[in-house]
């Protein structure tokens, strides 16, 4: 695909079926629905970070939500940049970590700085390119499967696009209704498929978990959390 159709198929999915995603998540800060947030750091990042990260760099956290594993990683010594639609999300972050945020406006995005922090506010894929030149690390915990699958390959594209020169984090995880979501299922072969051509995928961690540890369990009869570790080929 070349550059020019790669921009236009992102454009096309951000104003057809991602203003559609943007109000879902948007609603689900509204309405206080967030089971995915995690009141703990995740244990997956605590056990493997040291095993996947060689020095101190910017840590790109897309769809980050308010996690609290930006905190863990900051207070390692890391930038952490990150990408979230709702407004409400960064402002409880900042609430609840006691910063006070420098805010700029700057064309789709609201800027919030603070220490080792940066928000960029709005969609995923209008941020400047430029951004993720200085980017060392993603830490993907829950945003490709927080995604449809259409969406999830052009997020795919534009990070192989865009930030090919990082190691990416992933946490994934697998189950047998594809219908279902977010989070949407996500096995192997997709992984392969999306991330394959520009970075070595190197599976840290495969393991059955019990159903009851995601949402819609009543659909769901297997379940498989992945850790994958991906370096730029």
């Amino acid at each position: 695909m070349t550059g020019r159709a790669l921009g236009m198929t992102l454009i096309i999915l951000s104003l057809l079926g991602g203003l559609v995603d943007q109000e879902f998540w948007k609603k689900k800060w509204q309405t206080r629905k967030i089971g995915f947030h995690q009141n703990e750091v995740n244990t997956r990042l605590a056990k493997y970070w040291d095993k996947f990260s060689s020095d101190m760099g910017t840590v790109f956290v897309p769809l980050c939500g308010k996690s609290i594993d930006m905190v863990y990683l900051a207070n390692l010594g890391h930038q952490i940049l990150s990408v979230e639609l709702s407004e409400l999300a960064i402002r409880e972050f900042a609430a609840e970590q006691g910063l006070s945020f420098a805010i700029e406006e700057v064309e789709n995005f609201k800027i919030f700085r603070a220490e080792s922090y940066t928000f960029y506010c709005g969609d995923f894929f209008q941020l400047p390119v430029a951004l993720m030149q200085d980017v060392k690390y993603i830490y993907d915990r829950a945003a490709l499967i927080a995604l449809p699958e259409a969406m999830r390959h052009a997020y795919g594209r534009w990070i192989c696009r865009h930030v090919s020169h990082a190691k990416i984090m992933l946490l994934s995880i697998e189950f047998d209704n594809l219908k279902i979501g977010p989070p949407f299922s996500l096995n192997q072969e997709e992984i392969e498929q999306i991330y394959g051509q520009s970075f070595q995928i190197e599976k840290i961690l495969e393991k059955s978990l019990e159903t009851t540890q995601v949402p819609h369990t009543e659909h769901i009869s297997h379940l498989i959390e992945r850790v994958h570790f991906l370096k730029p080929l």
